[in-house]
This record gives C-alpha cells, sequence and structure tokens, in this order.
C-alpha cells in the first residue's frame, strides 16, 4: 500500500470516486505497524499482508471473485 508517487490507499480511494464497483484487496508489507485498519477507510474490501500465504491468498481471491448462488 506505501509505494512512491502515488500509493494504494490514494489509489483506491480514486477507483472508488470514479465508480469502481469491483473489490479491491490490499497488499501491504506493513501488518505489525496497524497499516491494515486503514484499507477499507480508503475502499478496499480486503487486505493480505507479506509475506504472502498462497492458500490464504487463493481463499481471499475466490471470496471476491465468486458468483453468488441464485437460489435454484
Amino acid at each position: 500500500m506505501l509505494v512512491p508517487r502515488i500509493d494504494g490507499y490514494q489509489t483506491a480511494t480514486i477507483l472508488r470516486q470514479s465508480g469502481f464497483s469491483k473489490s479491491i484487496i490490499a497488499l501491504t508489507a506493513d501488518a505489525m505497524h496497524g497499516d491494515m485498519k486503514h484499507c477499507p477507510e480508503y475502499g478496499c474490501d480486503d487486505y493480505l499482508s507479506k509475506p504472502i500465504d498462497s492458500d490464504t491468498l487463493l481463499e481471499t481471491v475466490l471470496k471476491h471473485t465468486q458468483i453468488p448462488p441464485s437460489g435454484v
């Protein structure tokens, strides 16, 4: 989330202000310092912290990309 020029927080904010409604999953290395708690404030739907656990990554992506059941 913290990168030079335009960081992830600014990017998520701009995306939401422009009408982007799909999921935004933040990736941060600063999980120990409370960085993750700010992610929803800027429009992120979820977050992951480094080092990335492949199972957690897949679970998170599936959670935000699965089509809900139609009730059939």
